[in-house]
């Protein structure tokens, strides 16, 4: 997977958006899924989202097979919606596949006199896997202990679509968020 990046600080300082998600996802066959890029800009900057030509070095674009594209990098039963503004990603996939797109921010700075000028770009592959092996009928995970051979954690309590996961562990875990607001919650 390639990922590029570029600024134009003649507008001033400028520090590139950060993607706040990471670049690969797993999702289910038949089901709808929500999935927000959520890329982060510190100087406050407009960002603007699409679909460009996925790489996999410079200038060498990946070819899609027949049926697909850069619009419509999945196999979906009503097409691939993303929201330029916020990022976010709607689509219900219908078959098992690997897939990959490429989602570039595009970084705008108005420049007081009403004009928006691209000032940063960020770009990055990413890796979608689809698979028909979901059980979508479980609403909670199984409560127990989960051990890796040097440490164990003992899950209390979990639930699909619920704000808590409660786990006791026998080391120290890292532990933190990109996101300001706390909502990208991650286990290191």
């Amino acid at each position: 997977l390639y990922i590029e990046a570029t600024l134009n600080n003649l507008f001033g300082n400028n520090k590139s958006a950060v993607f706040s998600r990471i670049g690969t996802a797993a999702y289910c066959v038949g089901q709808q899924v929500n999935w927000s890029q959520g890329a982060f800009d510190e100087d406050g900057d407009s960002l603007h989202y699409e679909f460009t030509q996925p790489l996999d070095d410079v200038n060498n674009p990946i070819s899609y097979t027949t049926g697909f594209s850069v619009q419509q990098p999945i196999s979906t039963s009503s097409g691939v919606s993303l929201n330029h503004r916020t990022g976010d990603m709607i689509f219900t996939p219908i078959s098992a596949e690997v897939d990959v797109i490429k989602v570039t921010v595009n970084e705008f700075r108005n420049d007081g006199s009403g004009v928006y000028n691209l000032i940063g770009r960020v770009t990055r592959d990413v890796q979608l896997i689809i698979s028909s092996q979901c059980d979508t009928n479980v609403s909670n995970f199984h409560v127990g202990v989960l051990d890796s051979g040097s440490t164990t954690a003992v899950v209390t309590e979990i639930g699909c679509n619920q704000p808590t996961l409660n786990l006791k562990t026998s080391v120290a875990v890292e532990c933190g968020s990109i996101d300001p607001t706390g909502t990208d919650f991650a286990i290191i």
